[in-house]
């Protein structure tokens, strides 16, 4: 598709209220820029206007727009919040180093809101005890949440919770303690996992390293499972046997070798 060139004026002017604006510091390299969607497709087509020409481009997604379309968020996020989000909530994974009160529940939960619009499913949250009341006060406060569940009490109150919740917080050394519940229940389902203050998993020698680590790669354990899924339907269809409980046997194998990992 060809686009029409911007005139002179059109240019001016989102540049001017481009430089007026307050200047986000988000790259991921010394080179790099990241800019508005407006900036970006106008310094593409006139190169020459570009500030800084030895820069790497990079357009920010509207991430904050499209969470707004699917949820009623109780506040919207400063312009330097929306930023970080624009700029790192379509990643697999991203770490926040935003300083103390500047909003990093807010940054990490739309982030976490944004994955379950393509991708439908859950958000786990693992954090010091002190945070739960403050987490599950922003996740009930958006109506299209339908379920926050506080994961802690006793053992056998634990147990008697039901996993199945759109968000679950949960305190990292419960974490830690129910890891295999956790893992079975969450092993087949979309799951965003947030961890705030990350300091805790900074030491990979940890259980808490070790343990965020392995519930991030359940999807080695997921690929084993529908692999040999995929295996025996094709087996069973051409009237053939891998042997009792072959299938099981593998999988098992494969959440044991991740398991092993955390000894």
């Amino acid at each position: 598709v060809q686009q029409t060139p911007m005139s002179g004026e059109q240019a001016l002017s989102i540049l001017q209220q481009w430089q007026a604006a307050p200047q986000p510091k988000v790259h991921f390299s010394p080179a790099q820029q990241f800019v508005p969607p407006a900036v970006y497709d106008l310094l593409q087509q006139r190169p020459e206007l570009n500030p800084k020409p030895a820069a790497e481009l990079g357009c920010f997604a509207n991430i904050v727009g499209k969470v707004n379309q699917y949820y009623t968020l109780p506040f919207q996020p400063y312009d330097y919040q929306a930023a970080v989000i624009n700029a790192l909530g379509g990643r697999d994974t991203a770490g926040l180093w935003i300083e103390c009160g500047g909003g990093k529940t807010l940054v990490g939960a739309i982030m976490a809101l944004y994955h379950r619009i393509d991708n439908p499913g859950h958000i786990i949250v693992v954090m010091p005890p002190i945070l739960l009341t403050q987490w599950a006060r922003f996740f009930r406060s958006i109506p299209e949440i339908n379920r926050v569940l506080v994961y802690r009490g006793t053992p056998a109150e634990r147990k008697a919770m039901n996993l199945d919740a759109d968000v679950l917080l949960v305190s990292m050394d419960i974490f830690k303690n129910d890891f295999e519940r956790l893992y079975n229940f969450y092993l087949e389902r979309n799951v965003t996992l947030i961890v705030d203050e990350a300091v805790s998993v900074k030491n990979t020698d940890t259980m808490n390293h070790k343990c965020v680590w392995a519930f991030h790669n359940k999807n080695l354990t997921r690929y084993h499972s529908t692999v040999k899924r995929k295996a025996e339907t094709k087996l069973k269809k051409a009237g053939k046997s891998t042997g009792q409980n072959k299938g099981i046997e593998d999988i098992i194998a494969a959440k044991r070798k991740i398991l092993e990992m955390m000894q």
